[in-house]
């Protein structure tokens, strides 16, 4: 099998590229990997124009790209990312390829005060939030984002950490749903986490609900 590609773009949004097989129309299997761990793959049948005007492929539908956003996920500054193809996994040009997460303004690092406030419903996480974001100037709150997939969607908590100097992100953490709290505790300053006793949080509950 002789596979021919190029892994074109590590950004922090997207990982583009082409790949195919020669004399196969069929579009190959790209696979994506960071620090050898197999994150995803996709069909390598996107039309890129600039693959076809420079005789690359016949049709230039070999092109393949992998949406940070779609994978709800970001990427670690340093992280070595692959591309490889088909089922004996081939590398292609540029790949491996490490990425260098864009730096901030000195203004930016200058300012930056970014608060993670994580806790179980009715822990307390929502009044301590408001305390915390009371004592910085101008600060963004961010109260229970993405639903369900508040500690989940890291490649949104990146962009709000990007977006905001000075921020306070309040998450519920829900034992039920999948999460990726290690990696999105990263992205912020301070982390607090609250631990209230079960006897308190079934107290506050019955009172919330209550008429």
């Amino acid at each position: 099998m002789s596979i021919k590609g190029n892994l074109s773009a590590v950004k922090d949004g997207a990982i583009w590229g082409y790949a195919f097989e020669e004399g196969n129309e069929a579009p190959v299997t790209a696979y994506l990997y960071f620090d050898g761990e197999e994150i995803a793959y996709t069909q390598a049948d996107k039309f890129r124009q600039g693959v076809l005007d420079q005789g690359i492929h016949p049709t230039g539908a070999c092109g393949f790209t992998f949406s940070m956003q779609e994978l709800k996920r970001y990427i670690v500054d340093g992280t070595r990312i692959q591309v490889r193809i088909g089922e004996g996994r081939i590398e292609i040009m540029n790949s491996p390829s490490t990425f260098n997460a864009p730096i901030p303004s000195a203004d930016f690092i200058k300012e930056k005060k970014q608060v993670l406030v994580v806790g179980l419903p009715k822990s307390g996480t929502s009044i301590l939030c408001y305390k915390i974001a009371g004592g910085l100037p101008n600060a963004h709150l961010c109260f229970e984002p993405r639903n369900e997939e508040t500690l989940f969607d890291s490649y949104f908590h990146y962009k709000l950490t990007q977006k905001h100097p000075k921020l306070v992100t309040k998450c519920l953490f829900l034992p039920h749903v999948t999460n990726r709290i290690a990696i999105v505790s990263k992205l912020y300053e301070k982390k607090v986490w609250i631990y209230r006793d079960l006897r308190d949080r079934i107290i506050s509950s019955f009172f919330f609900r209550s008429p």
